[in-house]
């Protein structure tokens, strides 16, 4: 318990709100509670914060926030040769926006990234059998 009022009071007080969210903090530490348990009592005081940041700053912390996901996703998507150049020709495809018919990008990535596998596949049974 100790340790968590130590470690959420100097984070409150550098917010503003120090003594509402090291309160709510230390409580639910004390109670046994999760962190998610305590941020979401704290929501509307956080997304105030939030709020009153600059938007720059905030593209900026999206930006960190997703780096990590984003990083996860990649690298499980070209680990395997037999997917690599499927997976690029969908993150191509994807990434360039293009719209037909009314369809967005996201679609006609997967549709293509799908077909570039197919055809490599079947591709590689013919040469085996050839």
């Amino acid at each position: 318990m100790r340790a968590s009022l130590l470690s959420s009071a100097p984070v409150a007080a550098t917010v503003g709100y120090g003594s509402t969210i090291a309160l709510v903090l230390s409580a639910a530490t004390a109670l046994g509670a999760s962190p998610a348990l305590a941020l979401g009592l704290l929501g509307p005081v956080i997304l105030n914060i939030l709020a009153a940041l600059p938007v720059q700053l905030m593209v900026a912390l999206v930006a960190l926030a997703l780096l990590g996901p984003m990083m996860g996703a990649l690298s499980s998507a070209f680990a395997p040769v037999q997917t690599r150049f499927a997976s690029v020709v969908t993150l191509t495809v994807t990434a360039s926006g293009i719209a037909v018919l009314g369809v967005g990008a996201a679609f006609w990535g997967l549709a293509a990234g799908l077909l570039v596998y197919l055809a490599e596949r079947l591709a590689g049974q013919m040469w085996r059998k050839g």
